[in-house]
């Protein structure tokens, strides 16, 4: 029996600069081991992860995260 397609669903968030940074690093490094990668499979490996761990692991983990403002940049009246 095949398995069916899981619907594809595009999201947007907010991450700190230092995340991009480390996603274009770990992209390299999968590189360096012969794997081609992007940001998307990336980010879900790393839920993945994250799903595996215990409660007390997961939480001390996510304590450990810099919180980024949330939300767009609001526009001054005279750039509208």
């Amino acid at each position: 029996m095949p398995i069916p397609k899981e619907e594809v669903v595009r999201a947007n968030f907010t991450v700190l600069q230092s995340d991009i940074d480390l996603i274009g690093a770990v992209k390299k490094r999968c590189l360096l081991l012969g794997i081609e990668t992007n940001k998307s499979e990336l980010v879900r490996a790393g839920i993945d992860v994250l799903a595996k761990l215990s409660d007390n692991k997961l939480r001390d983990t996510l304590a450990c995260l810099p919180k980024p403002k949330i939300g767009r940049k609001k526009l001054n009246s005279d750039q509208t």
